[in-house]
């Protein structure tokens, strides 16, 4: 395996040698060993570069020498992203589209924000802006997100200071707590309102474009997964959509802290230690790989008791419920009845896998069992070692999950 290029040589790479670099891709220089970027593009005056290609070639100005793709890494957490947004650049999510409408969006981060861009309507484009955008706004109050400001993102306005192109909002200041919104249909007439205006003073124009592509910079953890949150809200309606029997998926972190505590739901019990910090550990490793607005801790389902841990992906619903026995084979028995009762409850997302969390892992007693229960009620039912937070050795147990549940 080759060794990555060390951080230390990486931050050699100026704004003058990423300028350049981007000037050079701008005249169609690429470099014939990397693969196209599939999650994110770095946003320069409106157009749109492979990250690591441009690092690559900042690299070689800066360096000396060229650097393939398997000398340094990409991606959210990476040194190279770091670099460009250390040095003012902006990277963003590839462009996608709201489920079920005509409205392309992308989410991204500067050194100073994250924020949304939602592309303008044409006559044969984005024909569902409007609903689009309402849906997104949906979408990040379920995320609990704050709306800090809203631009004009057009050309003509792209180089001008906030002040001049910020959106004025009828009725609201700035910043917006989404989830107290109670109207958010009435927020986003505001919106548009207000952007026909502010688009018409930029623009010296009579009438003023209530669908301009917009820029939304939002308030929300500084460390949440661009990745995480665009899937979350590309999921449209679906995100936050009651079902029959009225279960609404908010993502949610854990609050509690490893002493014991109360817990609310059907049948009032304790919380213990070993409970929380095994819920802590995993909800971790969940918000590791499906993003922080896919999953939800104490998740309320429709029967009205509390899912431990819920991650919402494409199939729908995977459910999470932990047990501090040390017996694989009592976690099980004890989650059964729980698990049985999410699956059977008639709501609109279908559940794609029930776990049973426990601190042990699984003997060939309690695969026997988990078996038989998988063919007696045909469900994706599995079994998830999570160790015990005194574990001197921890092992990540996710690695090792059934392919049907994932």
């Amino acid at each position: 395996m080759t060794a990555r290029v060390p951080a230390r040589v990486l931050y050699k790479i100026s704004k003058q040698h990423l300028v350049q670099a981007i000037e050079r891709s701008k005249q169609g220089e690429s470099l014939p060993r990397f693969a196209d970027s599939t999650r994110f593009d770095l946003l320069h005056d409106g157009l749109r570069f492979p990250p690591k290609v441009v690092i690559a070639l900042a690299a070689e100005a800066a360096l000396g020498a060229p650097l393939g793709p398997d000398d340094f890494s990409g991606g959210e957490s990476s040194t190279a992203f770091r670099i460009l947004l250390d040095n003012g650049f902006e990277i963003v999510t590839k462009m996608t589209t709201v489920a079920g409408l005509d409205a392309t969006f992308s989410v991204g981060r500067n050194a100073e924000s994250t924020f949304l861009i939602i592309e303008s309507k044409g006559p044969d484009r984005n024909i569902d802006y409007l609903a689009g955008l309402e849906t997104l706004l949906h979408g990040l109050a379920e995320c609990g997100a704050s709306l800090s400001c809203t631009l004009v993102d057009s050309a003509s306005s792209r180089n001008l200071a906030r002040a001049e192109s910020q959106i004025n909002i009828d009725d609201y200041s700035y910043p917006i707590e989404l989830r107290q919104v109670t109207d958010i249909n009435d927020l986003r007439r505001s919106i548009t309102r207000s952007a026909a205006r502010t688009a018409r003073t930029l623009e010296s124009t009579s009438g003023g474009n209530p669908t301009k592509r917009l820029r939304l910079v939002i308030g929300i953890e500084a460390d949440a997964s661009l990745h995480g949150l665009q899937h979350a809200l590309a999921q449209g309606s679906a995100m936050f959509s009651n079902g029959p029997g009225e279960f609404r998926f908010c993502p949610s972190s854990p609050t509690q802290s490893v002493a014991p505590s109360q817990r609310r739901g059907i049948e009032p019990g304790t919380v213990s230690h070993v409970h929380a910090a095994m819920q802590r550990s995993l909800y971790a490793k969940l918000v590791d790989r499906y993003g922080r607005p896919s999953v939800a801790v104490e998740c309320q389902m429709a029967s009205g008791n509390l899912a431990d841990l819920v991650v919402k992906v494409e199939r729908g619903l995977e459910i999470f419920e932990i047990k501090t026995s040390l017996s694989p084979r009592e976690c099980i028995r004890q989650a059964i009845g729980q698990l049985l009762e999410y699956a059977h409850w008639p709501i609109s997302c279908p559940i794609s896998a029930l776990h049973v969390v426990g601190p042990r892992e699984a003997d060939a007693i309690a695969d026997a069992y988990l078996s038989t229960l998988r063919e007696i009620y045909r469900l994706p039912l599995f079994y998830i070692f999570e160790p015990e937070p005194n574990e001197t050795s921890i092992r990540d147990s996710m690695t090792a999950w059934p392919a049907g549940g994932r």
